[in-house]
């Protein structure tokens, strides 16, 4: 028998509008991030962009260390 132990009120993909709520920026600024390359890891498929959560939580905690410049 498996647990399930995510967490079913968060998704475990964000999108760009949900990492925007997430940092408390606008979009704009996301989109900033993925082209100037300080975006947390993500895939993409077409036009497509998602982050996963677990690479959000380890973006946010490298932020919170001063690993990464969010400029």
């Amino acid at each position: 028998m498996t647990t399930d132990t995510t967490d079913a009120t968060e998704p475990a993909h964000l999108t760009i509008q949900d990492l925007a709520d997430r940092s408390q920026v606008h979009t704009t600024t996301v989109r900033r991030w993925l082209r100037d390359d300080k975006a947390p890891a993500h895939w993409r498929i077409g036009r497509v962009i998602r982050f996963r959560l677990a690479d959000v939580e380890r973006w946010e905690a490298a932020l919170s260390d001063g690993e990464i410049c969010r400029g």
